[in-house]
């Protein structure tokens, strides 16, 4: 169980009090940063004997541990601010959750017969510290990983659709393409083109259009999306098929935030395609004076990664990933 305190709830969705978040709450257009960083403290859990007369049975109770987590502190993710590669220290600690969101480009996500969805990753090369622990050690060979939905950065060049569906509505944007194989010179032929559809209320519809501004120089919007699932749409030939993805929550973003975003989503994409390698059977070994949390050095700021070389970017195998996926 994690709980969030009420200042940094309020912090991180930018409400100025608890009135105004349950109200947006309410009317649904309570919006959360797609990626945040957290400050989390972990103490005992209180004891769990219920009082003759008290509420605390409906107090949810922890039997798995002994501590409770609490986030005290939460900011949106600075896309300026790179990961390290002092980061894969991480990916043997971390479990393997089909119910996570995984980084990846649209040409990536497959349908999957038993999870919401999947990203085809190809593997990388392992470092040399996490040799150890991991399972799949050759680099370029396929890698499916599941998942519940996928952060995707894509362009739109065209206005979204509204139509009223059920007791909201749905929004149609076509021709979408994805923003990390617009400069990729060794992909030949046109841009893959996508539509994507996601559901809203009148309220909240300009959160989710992805209309190109009108006073731009270039006419195209940017945008990060949560994909949810994959749809089949019409065709318009027989030699280069309209796929459809289904969103449920959508950042715009202006041409600078897009680039930091490429940039990072590049090696965010790395660090997941690393993590599908680790093996789930981690040997037990002690912390090293270095990696001891107890010496580790303060952060300033959240969201900022420790010193170090900078991740390797996952883009040197996406060409590769396309080309089998088109062979196939």
């Amino acid at each position: 169980m994690l709980y969030i305190t009420e200042k940094a709830v309020l912090k991180l969705t930018n409400c100025v009090d608890a009135e105004e978040f349950q109200q947006l709450y309410t009317e649904e257009r309570l919006r959360l940063p797609f990626f945040a960083s957290i400050k989390a403290l972990r103490r005992p859990s209180k004891s769990s004997a219920a009082q003759p007369g008290g509420t605390d049975f409906l107090r949810p109770q922890q039997n798995d541990n002994n501590f409770d987590c609490y986030i005290v502190d939460a900011a949106e993710q600075t896309m300026q601010e790179i990961p390290s590669a002092v980061c894969l220290k991480l990916l043997p600690m971390l479990n393997c959750s089909v119910d996570s969101i995984l980084p990846a480009t649209l040409q990536m996500i497959r349908k999957s017969e038993h999870y919401s969805m999947a990203v085809q990753y190809t593997t990388q090369e392992v470092p040399a510290e996490l040799a150890k622990v991991a399972s799949k050690t050759k680099a370029g060979i396929t890698l499916l990983r599941p998942c519940s939905r996928v952060a995707v950065l894509v362009i739109s060049n065209q206005r979204s659709q509204l139509s009223p569906s059920g007791t909201g509505h749905k929004l149609v944007t076509a021709n979408v393409v994805d923003f990390l194989h617009t400069d990729n010179a060794e992909q030949p032929g046109p841009q893959q083109k996508y539509e994507i559809t996601t559901f809203c209320t009148l309220d909240n519809v300009t959160d989710y259009k992805l209309d190109p501004p009108k006073q731009a120089a270039f006419k195209q919007q940017a945008a990060l999306i949560s994909v949810t699932g994959v749809v089949t749409a019409d065709t318009d030939s027989t030699e280069q098929p309209i796929k459809g993805f289904i969103a449920d929550d959508v950042q715009l973003l202006n041409p600078e935030q897009a680039e930091c975003v490429k940039t990072m989503l590049k090696k965010w994409m790395y660090f997941a395609a690393l993590g599908g390698q680790m093996s789930r059977k981690r040997e037990s070994e002690p912390w090293s004076p270095e990696e001891n949390p107890a010496q580790t050095g303060p952060c300033k700021r959240l969201g900022r990664a420790p010193t170090g070389p900078e991740l390797p970017d996952y883009s040197d195998f996406m060409a590769t990933a396309s080309m089998a996926t088109a062979g196939a």
